[in-house]
């Protein structure tokens, strides 16, 4: 990436500020010789990883509980869709 524009730096919000010629990046000090940005998405990886553990997490949760109570009275059990026969069937319901 030789160059950006945002319009969180130019300052007033509206318009975006533009930098342009990047032309090496420098980490801790020390110039990499990249011959321009390197690392501009490195924060917005991290987020999405961090997000995407979270709702695994969550999945997990859901699913062995789910698994636990063989599917009766879990929340994962009203989320997920049946077929209305089937469902009518299980409640004890005629067509």
């Amino acid at each position: 990436v030789y160059g950006f524009a945002s319009v969180v730096l130019g300052g007033d919000g509206t318009r975006p500020l533009v930098v342009s010629d990047i032309t090496s990046s420098t980490i801790n000090g020390i110039d990499y010789g990249l011959g321009g940005y390197l690392d501009i998405g490195l924060f917005d990886t991290m987020g999405d990883l961090l997000v995407n553990f979270i709702g695994a997490i969550v999945f997990s949760i859901f699913g062995y509980q789910y698994l636990k109570h063989q599917g009766k009275n879990s929340l994962a059990s009203s989320l997920i869709p049946r077929l209305r026969e089937i469902a009518r069937e299980e409640r004890g319901e005629k067509r």
